[in-house]
């Protein structure tokens, strides 16, 4: 196993050892080089510095018990008690002091000469402190002149022990100073090991932590390139380093990252360009939040695309009612699916309510009308269909008006007719009373001339109005074409809407074309432009469905068309029949007019006259008959527009109130017509004409 092979642990630990090697090395020459040091301090501060302490004080003292025997010697002449006691005092305290003090030298590590000088040394300070003893001692009881004489063995006891000191003080000195020379030179030696040496480990271990540094440095670098590249979107990414260690195990995980990268932007891919069927994407694990999240989002689409294509196939179906469930997502998710059923929402409440319309106008409810909030298009299908409802329901309600004045002319002409069939057969049974009354018949006969003349003119304005009636059915046709137009124009409208949609579809194709060239930063954005696309495909759709109702309700005006048709076939019966009533009306004004010559000659005409009679009531029955089916095809007319439901009027009172009001004026027309024929004054009551203007001028 080579060394690239090892861990960085186990590299470290090599380092760690390179260094603590190092670091031994150093402490091992810095201990030799302060063991050197130490030992020359330690001799100069335990033994040379405190030997020679010890014979400084021990030198002082000898001097010091000096200067205590020539006090004794004074302060006994002068008998002072209290110098005695003192002095005797220094002098105890001298001695012992003295070879307290020498006697400290016994215990420090002295080289052997100065230990055989102090041995020479101690008899002599026994011997000076035994005489310093006894002198005083003398001196101090009283004994002064023992004390003098014992001076000169003092003076000889203290020159020898000063010879001895300052022999043995010499001589700590000169092992003093060797002490210091020694210590100077280990100092002086330990500088310089220690530099090499540090310097010696400094550089072994800056050259290992190199080497060891650019182990690292060196694929790490790599694998930051690799790093920065990633981060940059480039996923055509390889690791090429391979080793045992740490760094080769992250080369390795970036190898597998680069991969699982691979993966999810593939998987990222399908989703953008929609081939959410072939996502198969599997997490790594319950942490791999990324995989997860992409698996949510392919879900989410397929669910908003199902909830779509239920949509649109409710949609083609006719089902506009259908809605999808938003309360599934989250966010923008449920926002766009919330869009969506307001989108339908504004779509389907126009189309509903105008679809209600139609039904109930389909029903022969002309009430009706779009009462909706609605904005845009919508409010122009509201308004055009309002607009259209409400001419064809005055048109509807002007025609049903004019159809009863038809239908009560029609029926005085009927029961006028009737009364004329009536006096006439009254007149063929009465020959005798006509020839008894000739002058009365002459003036009957004027008066029945004139009642056919107006007869005639009544014909005549029914004709006009009929004439007009057909006039306004042409304009109610005019109107009915102008809502087929209308409804054709809404068609044209839901086809720009397609068109939209069509262009929609291909604008968010174009951004998603753009996205995916813009890579990840596109990845939302073509998610949004697909959105668009699939929203822009339904409404495609639902323009299409939009179309098939405005169709139907473009058959539904052509029903209306087909009524209309109806009516005026019916218009144009009821103008015939009237044709022929006044055709009627003038043979009996013609008839009428032969009885008023043939008053002249009526005794010698008389059976001539009964001739013409019996022909005129066989014309009266006629246009009695002609009357009746006039009212009829009238009656049929009113039935016709009564089955609509339209303002103004209920349709189930229509032909009641119509049928009553020709009972009751038809009653009144016979009456008249009768006492036209009996030579009355009254005549027929006028009739409104029907104003066409009025009905379909709005169209």
């Amino acid at each position: 196993m080579s060394i690239k092979d090892l861990s960085i642990g186990k590299k470290l630990g090599l380092l760690s050892g390179l260094l603590f090697a190092s670091l031994l090395f150093i402490s091992l020459v810095a201990f030799i080089a302060l063991r050197s040091l130490s030992l020359a301090q330690k001799d100069l501060g335990a033994t040379q510095i405190p030997a020679i302490r010890s014979i400084t004080i021990t030198d002082m003292y000898h001097d010091g018990l000096s200067g205590v025997v020539y006090k004794s010697l004074v302060v006994s002449e002068t008998k002072d008690a209290a110098g005695i006691e003192e002095t005797r005092r220094d002098a105890e305290e001298g001695i012992k002091d003295i070879k307290s003090n020498f006697g400290n030298l016994n215990e420090l590590e002295l080289p052997p000469d100065t230990k055989k000088m102090v041995d020479e040394v101690r008899p002599l300070i026994e011997r000076y402190a035994a005489t310093v003893q006894t002198l005083t001692g003398l001196a101090l009881s009283g004994q002064r002149d023992k004390a003098v004489a014992m001076m000169p063995q003092f003076h000889t006891d203290f020159e020898n022990l000063q010879e001895k000191l300052d022999k043995l003080g010499d001589n700590i000195q000169e092992n003093a100073d060797r002490s210091v020379e020694s210590s100077a030179a280990a100092s002086a030696r330990a500088t310089p090991e220690l530099i090499v040496a540090l310097l010696a480990g400094l550089v072994a271990s800056v050259v290992a932590m190199f080497l060891f540094a650019r182990g690292l440095l060196r694929p790490l670098s790599e694998m930051t390139g690799i790093a920065s590249q990633l981060a940059a979107g480039d996923i055509d990414q390889t690791v090429v380093y391979t080793s045992g260690d740490e760094i080769g195990q992250l080369a390795e995980s970036f190898r597998q990252s680069i991969a699982y990268t691979r993966e999810i932007a593939a998987a990222v891919a399908a989703v953008s360009d929609g081939r959410l069927d072939t996502l198969h994407l599997s997490p790594k694990s319950q942490r791999d939040l990324l995989a997860h999240n992409v698996v949510k989002v392919a879900e989410t689409l397929r669910e908003v695309n199902a909830q779509t294509r239920r949509l649109i196939a409710s949609a083609r179906n006719g089902d506009l009612a259908a809605r999808g469930d938003a309360k599934r997502f989250e966010g923008d998710y449920a926002a766009l699916v919330g869009g969506i059923n307001e989108m339908l929402d504004a779509v389907a409440e126009p189309i509903d309510e105008a679809a209600d319309c139609l039904r109930k106008v389909a029903g022969r409810d002309l009430t009706v009308k779009m009462t909706g909030d609605y904005k845009g298009e919508f409010a122009v299908i509201k308004e055009s269909l309002n607009t259209a409802l409400v001419n064809l329901d005055e048109g509807m309600r002007h025609i049903s008006e004019g159809a009863e004045q038809v239908a009560e002319a029609a029926g005085q002409i009927s029961e006028g007719s009737q009364s004329l069939a009536q006096t006439s057969s009254e007149q063929a049974s009465t020959l005798e009373e006509v020839a008894a009354n000739v002058q009365e018949i002459s003036t009957m006969t004027k008066q029945n001339a004139a009642s056919s003349q107006e007869a005639r003119a009544l014909s005549a304005a029914a004709h006009k109005a009929v004439e007009e009636g057909q006039t306004n059915m042409e304009r109610l046709h005019v109107a009915v074409e102008q809502i087929k137009h209308s409804s054709d124009s809404t068609v044209r409208i839901v086809k720009t809407i397609e068109e939209i949609a069509f262009q929609t579809n291909l604008l968010a194709l174009n951004a998603a074309v753009e996205a995916a060239r813009a890579g990840d930063a596109g990845k939302g954005f073509a998610v949004v432009a697909e959105e668009v696309r699939n929203l822009a495909m339904r409404s495609a759709e639902a323009a299409k469905t939009t179309a098939q109702l405005i169709d139907e309700s473009v058959k539904n005006t052509e029903h209306g068309v087909a009524i209309h048709l109806l009516v005026s076939k019916n218009l144009e019966d009821v103008q015939t029949q009237i044709e022929k009533v006044s055709a009627v009306s003038a043979e009996i004004a013609a008839a009428t007019g032969q009885q008023s010559d043939g008053i002249h000659q009526i005794n010698a005409a008389f059976e001539q006259m009964n001739i013409v009679t019996q022909q005129t009531a066989a014309n009266s029955e006629e246009s009695a008959s002609a009357s009746e089916e006039l009212s009829g095809q009238s009656q049929e007319m009113l039935n016709l527009i009564g089955s609509f439901r339209i303002s103004g009027k209920k349709s189930a009172g229509v032909t009641g109130a119509a049928g009553g009001r020709s009972k009751k004026t038809g009653r009144a027309g016979a009456q008249n017509a009768a006492r036209r024929l009996l030579g009355g004054a009254a005549e027929f009551p006028n009739v409104s004409p029907f104003d066409a203007d009025a009905v379909l001028g709005s169209f």
